[in-house]
């Protein structure tokens, strides 16, 4: 996807201030990836694209409150690392790109 590379630098900076992110840069959908974040319980879902790179901003959805927001990377970076005060960080021993993860398929 060509969007990778901006959701890479997006992800770097999450890390940068200790919040934990994933990439989804499989093979599929815009809205069967949305739809897998929310069977994965994914508390915030950041779309990015051609638009919000040009603009500097996400298009953030929030699980809690179903809401859609336009955010800058530092606003929702500070905005979860608040929501997490006072819990452990620890950092996954995943690669942080989906396409990169093992799959299992119950039968």
């Amino acid at each position: 996807d060509k969007n990778n590379e901006f959701a890479a630098k997006v992800a770097d900076a999450f890390e940068k201030k200790n919040v934990r992110v994933d990439v989804d840069d499989r093979n599929e959908s815009l809205g069967k990836k949305i739809r897998d974040a929310g069977r994965e319980w994914v508390p915030y879902v950041a779309v990015v694209g051609e638009k919000e790179e040009n603009e500097g901003v996400l298009a953030v959805t929030v699980r809690e409150s179903n809401t859609k927001k336009d955010m800058k990377v530092d606003g929702l970076a500070d905005e979860i690392k608040l929501l997490c005060k006072g819990k452990p960080f620890e950092k996954l021993n995943l690669s942080r790109q989906l396409s990169q993860r093992a799959i299992i398929y119950s039968l």
